[in-house]
Formats: structure tokens, C-alpha cells, sequence
């Protein structure tokens, strides 16, 4: 199972809650294509960082000759990135306003969804009306009344 967070963020206009969910867990596309998983993602300012680190290792192994060590330090951007994509995204979402709601343990997305937006539905009972008391006044009855106090303000 996995852990999704839950970030809202409330829309000032139509008074509706925007909702994203971000699986927090290893992104397995990033380790293969980081860039563009990181651009799929609109992390613009860690894909022109991640383009920096490429072009940086290609002149290093241009200049080392070794190949092995040039892809061993592209996997190992890969899998940071990989890491550290879902704390990107969620630090993404908080400049723009989201806040953090919750997380959720669920297999996937669409099971995180039912589980997080049924745990937020107003309970049934909560929907029932409660009928109107009329006020209907009693005769006051000493006999019940307990160490002096009847319930009423004595004036």
C-alpha cells in the first residue's frame, strides 16, 4: 500500500475545494526519464537544475572517458530524483496555495479517492431534521424537587 497526501486548497469565487492527491512513494518513470517526468509535472526550475546536472556529467565523462561512471551518475540523479519527485510536487503545490489535509493509505489512486471523499461525506445522521419543540409550559411539581433546588431562578 501506499501513502497518498492530500493537499486542498479553497477557491475564493466559487467557494469550491480543489483536491490533489500525490502518491508519496518512489516514482518509477523518473528513475528512467527524470527530465521529463519532471516536466510532465511542471517542476520547470528542477528540470532546468536536472538539465544542468546532465550537461555537467556528459563534459565530465568527455573528459574522463568512462562511460561507466557517466551512467552510473545519471542513475544516480535518476533515482534522487525519483526520491525526492513527490516532495517537489508538494512543495510545488504549497506556493501555489494548497495546504496540507491528510494522507491516505490506499493501493492506488482511485481507492485513495473513494477513501479520503467518504470519510469527508457528512454522516446520515447529520442529514435528519430535528422537529421543533413547542414551548409548552408544566405545572411545577414540589414533590420531585431534591435538597431545595427546583430549576427555577427564584425571584
Amino acid at each position: 500500500m501506499a501513502n497518498f497526501v492530500i493537499m486542498e486548497r479553497q477557491r475564493p469565487a466559487g467557494g469550491t475545494v480543489d483536491t490533489v492527491m500525490i502518491r508519496d512513494d518512489l516514482a518509477v518513470l523518473a528513475v528512467i526519464f527524470p527530465l521529463f517526468w519532471l516536466l510532465w509535472h511542471r517542476l520547470w526550475f528542477a528540470a532546468l537544475g536536472l538539465l544542468l546536472v546532465t550537461v555537467a556529467l556528459a563534459l565530465a565523462g568527455e573528459i574522463l572517458k568512462s562511460d561507466l561512471a557517466l551512467v552510473l551518475a545519471g542513475l544516480v540523479v535518476g533515482v534522487f530524483v525519483a526520491l525526492e519527485g513527490p516532495a517537489m510536487r508538494m512543495g510545488r503545490y504549497r506556493r501555489e496555495g494548497y495546504r496540507d489535509a491528510g494522507a491516505v493509505q490506499a493501493p492506488d489512486l482511485s481507492e485513495a479517492e473513494m477513501r479520503w471523499f467518504a470519510r469527508r461525506r457528512p454522516k446520515a445522521n447529520a442529514l435528519i431534521a430535528v422537529p421543533a419543540v413547542a414551548n409548552v409550559t408544566r405545572p411545577v411539581d414540589d414533590s420531585d424537587v431534591m435538597f431545595g433546588f427546583s430549576g427555577d431562578t427564584g425571584s
